[in-house]
């Protein structure tokens, strides 16, 4: 009777997940193709602005900052929307394939989160110098302000916290197939 009564918790966990997998996969999916059209748009602005007579070099400096974190962000939902799939699949979350997935998206994000530490003042340098202006938090923009990407830091550290909680499930499910 017991073993029937985990089966039966264990069957309905799965149809959880897979139900939820198939929501979440097509959230990923739409977001990742939004995105991926966002991408395309910024490489229109930086070939137009480059080629335009009177292109300016901030422009083309933020639009090419735009395209890579539309990049980074595609391959990150991306990756996400292929761990969902495969849990609204019926497959395991615990596997090599999905921690690398969600390691990949994580340091991905990170070298990002490195990267605008130092581009983001200097595409607001070039803002400033314009004549341009932007919107913030700040009324002086120089090149000596330290900017962090908290949503793409807050992000990387889910993630990684997500790889780990997988790998560390992962590790459990290989010691739980060993002994049966």
């Amino acid at each position: 009777m017991r073993v029937n009564r985990e089966r039966e918790i264990l069957n309905n966990t799965v149809v959880r997940a897979q139900r939820i997998g198939k929501v979440i996969y097509a959230v990923f999916a739409a977001v990742t193709v939004l995105s991926a059209l966002i991408t395309c748009a910024n490489l229109l602005g930086i070939i137009f602005e480059a080629s335009a007579e009177k292109g300016e070099l901030f422009h083309v400096g933020g639009f090419a900052y735009s395209t890579v974190q539309s990049v980074v962000m595609t391959t990150a939902y991306l990756l996400c929307a292929l761990v969902a799939r495969d849990a609204s699949r019926g497959m395991s979350p615990f596997s090599s394939v999905e921690v690398r997935r969600v390691l990949a998206a994580a340091w991905i994000l990170a070298v990002f989160t490195m990267m605008s530490l130092v581009w983001d003042p200097v595409v607001s340098e070039f803002v400033y110098t314009s004549g341009a202006f932007s919107i913030g938090q700040s009324t002086a923009v120089s090149s000596n302000t330290l900017f962090i990407n908290f949503g793409a830091l807050v992000a990387t550290g889910a993630l990684f916290l997500f790889a780990y909680i997988l790998k560390y499930g992962a590790t459990l499910q290989q010691f739980s197939d060993e002994t049966l």
